[in-house]
């Protein structure tokens, strides 16, 4: 079973109409030929001509650019089409992976003389790889050097956003004014993963204009996002997650935030949190609105990544042992290890040349005086660097930059 037209193969084109034929490629890898979308897709180019690129058309586009147009338009075929978003999608990033091929691709000689008309874009990474991400994350550090730490993390989540299905069949779900909450709730999560992967496009314009709405909304300084604190800088990153629509996970930094290095900046804190977030829930009766809403948004529910089968889930953070035995015996051997930190250490510094190996003797030197200085000197028998100080492998080996390490701490009235 296919969902492709049948191609015409006869050469009388004044009664099966016009030829769908067309010869390979010279080049299949790299090149796209006059023609192709439109044998590939007659259902949506009847009269055969208009695709990606039509020699009839006065402006020419690029690829991304037309793929867009067509998404966007008026006309829902392209949009409602999976094949052939699918296979945009497809040229799109096959465009983006050669011109993020290697430099040598270009050393290819012509008459002597190095070729650069292949791609001359070539080195733009691949969205999602790590080079890709590099450049954001060399955009935050410098950001955090420039403008110091970040005060508030915050994650937006699009999961619940159901205004697209509105738009997909209003009398199922209803309209954008009036949703019908109980065929939207009742949907399933393959039949809502479904419906976003048949109307992606519709899905990623809303998307996007919630995120560019978003972004304005919190640089607005007439009316601040945290009332009293207007936003001065802020960082995006967008991920997808598996219910198939992204999240924003961002970072912001407030003008003339409290300090949690006072007493008084503490305290601004409490009561600024307590402002925004609370842990109770309504009451069923009085407001079941907000009970079913805590319920349904602001409860975990268990995944693949929780523990099957199992109604209590036991969490780690400042667990309690059973009996004083244990904690004993588990202080025993944080003093063995610490014990043990020592005289690797004194080991090194004896074992260590200063004529052959100063700078290896400098680096162990900085680094205990400064997590000395710090008093959470890593290895040390503190309290601060047992139970609340993290960082990665990495970060442990090299310890030296120890001022951009999170200090995870509880901040009560106690």
């Amino acid at each position: 079973c296919t969902t492709s037209a049948p191609i015409i193969l006869d050469d009388n084109e004044d009664f099966l109409g016009p030829s769908r034929t067309l010869k390979a490629a010279e080049d299949p890898v790299w090149k796209i030929e006059c023609g192709m979308e439109e044998s590939t897709f007659p259902w949506i180019y009847p009269t055969g001509d208009g695709g990606e690129l039509d020699a009839k058309r006065p402006i020419p586009l690029k690829l991304r650019d037309y793929c867009k147009l067509r998404l966007m338009c008026a006309d829902k075929r392209w949009q409602s089409d999976s094949i052939w978003t699918f296979r945009a999608m497809n040229l799109i990033q096959r465009d983006d992976l050669c011109t993020a091929v290697n430099y040598h691709a270009k050393k290819k000689f012509n008459k002597d003389r190095l070729c650069y008309n292949i791609y001359p874009a070539i080195g733009k990474a691949i969205r999602g790889t790590a080079a890709f991400w590099s450049v954001p994350r060399k955009h935050l550090r410098a950001m955090y050097a420039t403008v110091s730490k970040p005060n508030i993390f915050l994650s937006v989540n699009l999961q619940d956003d159901v205004e697209f299905l509105t738009h997909i069949d209003p009398k199922l779900f209803g309209h954008v004014e009036s949703p019908n909450y109980n065929a939207i709730d009742t949907l399933s999560d393959d039949d809502y993963l479904q419906l976003v992967n048949e109307h992606s496009a519709l899905v990623a314009r809303m998307c996007h204009r919630r995120m560019l709405a978003f972004e304005k909304f919190i640089s607005d300084k007439k009316h601040p996002f945290f009332i009293d604190y207007v936003v001065t800088n802020y960082f995006f990153k967008i991920e997808f997650q598996r219910g198939g629509l992204p999240h924003l996970h961002t970072l912001l930094w407030l003008d003339n935030f409290p300090s949690v290095d006072s007493a008084e900046g503490r305290q601004k804190l409490i009561e600024f949190i307590d402002k925004f977030l609370t842990t109770s829930i309504s009451d069923k009766e009085i407001d079941p609105i907000g009970y079913s809403l805590v319920k349904k948004k602001q409860t975990h529910f268990h995944t693949f990544t929780c523990t099957k089968g199992v109604a209590t889930v036991r969490i780690r953070r400042g667990r309690k042992f059973k009996d004083e035995e244990s904690s004993k015996i588990t202080e025993a051997n944080h003093l063995k290890d610490f014990n043990k930190n020592y005289l690797n250490e004194n080991e090194i510094y004896e074992k260590i040349d200063p004529d052959t190996h100063r700078e290896l003797l400098e680096i162990i030197k900085a680094k205990k005086e400064f997590f000395e200085r710090l008093k959470c000197r890593f290895g040390s028998p503190f309290d601060l660097a047992t139970e609340t100080h993290f960082r990665t492998y990495k970060e442990a080996r090299i310890l030296t930059r120890g001022d951009r390490d999170i200090i995870i701490k509880r901040l009560t009235e106690e």
